[in-house]
């Protein structure tokens, strides 16, 4: 199939976009940071000016936070990068956080000042009690993690550790795959998640060989039912 010229000459922008942070963002910061921000725009990121509508402003933090892990921008860059998004009130607001807190505002930090100052108490309370009632169930492991890592904001003053997060998406997990990983012992959330999706993987090509077993094995026994004898035909 021929391509038109008009196709070939068009060029995907969004693609070039991405692989071009991606790269800013693996090798070195670029001499104008405003070149970041404005590349994290162009990947959906955008700006925030201090609404105090729960709902607006979390929705703001995770679009940022998939945005920067999208393009694996490290996390001693990522404050730079969010204050150049922030405006207006949320700019004075960071402003004043920021010669509080100086040079230990790390991103978890932030996290936690932005969740108190934009999201209401009662919104907060919310959902850090969806967060302890999160439980795998019958989702699967990579749904589990989705809504994990969603609540999870909202428990970085309660559960401040990487090893207290851990222990707490173990408890979460199906008691079939939590008894099948007791041999990790480790306390890296992103190993302790690939480890429960292989396990989970392992369980699910088991169940499917069983059960192409047990179908094989009720065909074969239908194949040997006896079969009724033939009456005898009568002599003349």
């Amino acid at each position: 199939m021929e391509v038109s010229e008009e196709k070939k000459g068009k060029v995907n922008w969004k693609i070039i976009d991405f692989f071009f942070f991606f790269l800013v963002a693996v090798t070195a910061k670029l001499k104008d940071p405003w070149e970041v921000v404005d590349h994290a725009r162009r990947l959906g990121a955008y700006d925030f000016e201090g609404s105090f509508d729960a709902d607006v402003a979390d929705k703001w933090l995770k679009r940022v936070i998939k945005v920067f892990d999208l393009v694996k921008l490290a996390n001693a860059d990522r404050m730079d990068n969010i204050h150049g998004l922030l405006q207006g009130k949320a700019d004075s607001w960071f402003n004043g956080i920021h010669h509080k807190i100086r040079s230990d505002l790390t991103l978890d930090k932030f996290m936690i000042e932005f969740c108190q100052e934009y999201l209401i108490k009662s919104y907060r309370k919310g959902k850090q009690d969806a967060f302890f009632r999160l439980f795998k169930g019958s989702l699967s492991v990579r749904e589990y993690v989705d809504q994990f890592e969603d609540l999870y904001g909202f428990v970085l003053d309660i559960l401040p550790s990487e090893e207290a997060k851990c222990d707490r998406f173990r408890q979460g997990l199906h008691v079939g795959i939590r008894s099948s990983m007791t041999w990790f012992r480790g306390s890296n959330f992103h190993e302790l998640v690939e480890v429960a999706l292989n396990v989970e993987k392992v369980r699910q090509e088991k169940e499917y060989e069983q059960k192409l077993s047990r179908k094989h094995g009720q065909s074969s026994s239908q194949g040997f039912r006896e079969r009724p004898a033939k009456r005898a035909s009568s002599s003349s």
